[in-house]
């Protein structure tokens, strides 16, 4: 019996030993695993993506009440002039003061002007306006007259991994006592006082979880959410607590009580704007009231410890009669732990809550963001440890071209009964817009479909698709280059044959055919390309030689294959809308080629460049610029009076020069343009290459219109650049350019 009951007693301490050592193991590996998470930092570094602020040039229709309004936006600070300015700082002079400034006394009375800083330029800026026109610019010390100026780089989007999340990271210093408060009061009282768990709060949750059979209001302390969120799943599993309640033991341990609060708040899910998850409250104070979080009042604080606690069920914006009723406990609960009074409670009550209008942030730029990522892969830049990637986008073309895509394809689907019928049985029609600055080759805007979380495919890099009739403006541009068979150079009056014509080739045929069938006989070159006939195209092209096609394109930088076909003259091969976009960016800017780009710089979290866009090695005169001239000169007219009249009729009036496209089998519609400040690819098609019935100037030219209406009428009313060595004649009405006797092809 004796010898029974030791070794019952030698068992249980074994298993007693087993059981300690066990867990004294599992300690260490959380303890281990706790180390590592705050060696490696409790907050992942995000990969931050910075568009290009807009960029304003001389004669740019602005008012000085419309730029200090963009300045305010941008968070820049008025200060009265003279005081010197800081960083972000901007003041406005009167007529008198900016005279004296740039020393003219003969200075417009109705002239006045704005000085700002930015906060990555040293030099100071200057903007005078006239009559609701930038007038001049200046920058420098002393000031020197500029072309354009350009305001700070603006974060558009964070990125942690392949999440979208909006953080603003905020020291515990800047947040305010009363949401420091507000969120001890509602969420752990106790904070202060308990080493990471609180025993009474479990307790409540294992009684209303088990005895009572219902959810838990409530158990953790903020401890615990922490770790939940830096380390542990949000499964609902005892193994699950029973790991988050020793690990917050060991982490309260290991870290302040400031710490924890600190990385709580800039780190606890706030809501959802747009594809953007609202992480922290700095970026909550940002979301809910469009302001700074230091600049919360009580009434603010008490509404963001109200949305915490499930900001779906307490949105303000969706649900505020029940966002009331949370916000006034947490105000009753801030009372009962003393951190305000009662007559501060009801004047917080009382208070009208000022809420942002709610826009919807929605990812503006995913398509662009892709491009970025794929770009930085391709630098083999590494992104796990941050970056600071420095984009060409321009954010307000972003958004419009974004938003005339959706618009317009609505459009189609709604005017077109072919193609509502397909969307009703779940064909998707799809569109791409994507644009440049030709002064700089810089894309400003790339949309690559019309619902990126449906449709994640990035056409406007991966698309590729039959161009049609844009590439006539090519087939021309060679005749310019080239002679006739009298010995004489092209222009946009020597005259071609418009009439059908068979081409054999490799033992086939081919007829093309004019659009509606007819035919002209004689007409001039100009006439072709605006109206853009494919008989007297292909005639063209195949009397120039495919071969000197060819060679345009390659200069122009198109890398696909192309082949030495009748039929290419038409556009009868795959191009990706990028490509295009370049081939007529250096149309846009005259013959000089400046490649494409979507990055100006990348540096890490420390500031150190890891990538900078060489501009100047990439500059090229690849056409004649007065050739160029011509070529545009008779694009101008496909807008005033031929296949593009459309975009008149839309009412963008500003100079441009464009070219429809169209496949033979309507599968694919396009339209091309620019102006002297901006250049835009529009595509209209079916992802599985459907005929949908639309041409150039029924599919794509209306989105292309409204998106240069919305965007591109706030550059100059100026007209192309002409070069020396060519002279420009109106003739039946058509103004045309025409090259200098002794300009080069």
């Amino acid at each position: 019996m004796k010898n029974s009951f030791f070794k019952i007693l030698l068992s249980f301490s074994i298993l007693a030993l087993v059981s300690v050592l066990g867990i004294t193991f599992w300690f260490y590996q959380l303890d281990q695993k706790i180390q590592k998470k705050l060696t490696e930092g409790t907050l992942q570094p995000p990969i931050e993506f910075y568009a290009s602020a807009d960029r304003w040039y001389i004669g740019h229709k602005l008012t000085q009440k419309a730029f200090q309004e963009t300045l305010r936006q941008y968070d820049y600070r008025e200060r009265v002039y003279p005081q010197r300015l800081q960083k972000r700082d901007y003041s406005l002079l009167s007529n008198e003061e900016c005279s004296q400034l740039l020393q003219k006394p003969d200075f417009n009375s109705f002239n006045n002007c704005i000085l700002f800083l930015n906060k990555t330029d040293a030099d100071i800026q200057m903007i005078v306006f006239s009559e609701g026109e930038i007038l001049e610019i200046y920058s420098g010390s002393p000031l020197k007259r500029r072309n354009f100026v350009q305001l700070d780089p603006i974060l558009f989007a964070q990125y942690y991994g392949n999440r979208p999340i909006l953080r603003e990271l905020t020291s515990l210093s800047n947040i305010p006592t009363h949401c420091l408060n507000a969120v001890l009061a509602i969420e752990d009282p106790q904070f202060l006082s308990h080493q990471g768990i609180s025993v009474k709060g479990i307790l409540r949750a294992f009684y209303v979880n088990i005895i009572q059979r219902r959810r838990s209001q409530g158990g953790s302390t903020i401890t615990q959410q922490l770790i939940k969120n830096l380390l542990l799943s949000h499964d609902k599993t005892i193994k699950r607590k029973v790991t988050e309640i020793a690990m917050a033991l060991i982490f309260e341990f290991r870290v302040s009580k400031d710490q924890i609060l600190e990385n709580y708040l800039n780190l606890i899910y706030m809501g959802q704007n747009g594809s953007f998850a609202v992480s922290g409250f700095g970026s909550a104070s940002k979301h809910y009231f469009d302001k700074s979080i230091n600049k919360l009042n009580l009434n603010e604080c008490s509404a963001l410890a109200a949305i915490l606690n499930s900001p779906g069920l307490f949105n303000p914006f969706r649900y505020p009669e029940r966002f009331k009723t949370r916000q006034d406990r947490v105000l009753s609960k801030m009372v009962e732990h003393r951190f305000i009074s009662k007559i501060e409670k009801n004047i917080a009550q009382k208070t009208p809550l000022k809420l942002a209008k709610g826009q919807q942030t929605n990812e503006p730029a995913p398509y662009f963001v892709d491009a970025l990522r794929r770009k930085l892969k391709e630098l083999d830049i590494d992104g796990e440890q941050g970056l600071k990637v420095y984009s060409t986008m321009n954010l307000q073309a972003q958004v419009h071209a974004q938003k005339e895509v959706e618009d317009g394809i609505e459009k189609i689907e709604e005017w077109y009964p072919q193609i509502k019928k397909k969307s009703l049985l779940g064909q998707k029609l799809q569109g791409v817009l994507i644009s440049s600055n030709p002064l700089t080759g810089e894309v400003e805007a790339l949309v690559g479909g019309r619902n990126y979380k449906k449709y994640p495919y990035n056409r406007a890099l991966r698309a590729h698709r039959q161009i049609g009739s844009i590439i006539k403006p090519f087939v021309y541009l060679a005749a310019l280059e080239a002679l006739t068979t009298e010995g004489q150079p092209y222009t946009p009056m020597t005259l071609i044959k418009d009439e059908q014509k068979t081409f054999k080739y490799d033992n086939q045929e081919w007829t093309p055919e004019n659009y509606d069938k007819t035919y002209n006989g004689e007409i001039p070159l100009f006439f072709g390309l605006k109206n853009s006939l494919n008989a007297a195209t292909a005639t063209l092209g195949v009397d120039v030689g495919l071969t000197s096609v060819i060679d345009i394109l390659k200069r122009l930088q198109i890398q696909s294959d192309v082949k030495a076909l009748p039929a290419l003259t038409l556009g009868a091969y795959e191009l990706y809308p990028l490509e295009v976009l370049q081939a007529y960016t250096t149309l846009a800017n005259l013959g000089t080629h400046r490649k494409l780009h979507f990055i100006k710089s990348v540096e890490n979290q420390n500031g150190e460049i890891l990538y900078q866009f060489p501009q100047e090695s990439h500059e090229e005169t690849v056409i004649s610029p007065q050739t160029a001239a011509v070529l545009v000169g008779m694009m101008k007219q496909t807008i005033l009076s031929g296949t593009g009249q459309v975009v008149r009729k839309m009412n963008f009036l500003k100079p441009a020069a464009g070219k429809t496209g169209t496949t033979s089998d309507t599968r694919d519609a396009w339209f091309a343009g620019f102006t002297p400040y901006h250049v835009a690819v529009a595509w209209v098609g079916y992802d599985k290459n459907e005929e949908h019935g639309l041409t150039g100037a029924s599919g794509a030219a209306p989105i292309w219109a409204r998106y240069m209406k919305s965007y591109a009428e706030r550059f100059p009313t100026e007209d192309f650049a002409w070069p020396q060595g060519t002279t420009r004649k109106e003739i039946d009405g058509a103004e045309l350019v025409f090259r200098s006797e002794n300009a080069p092809l």
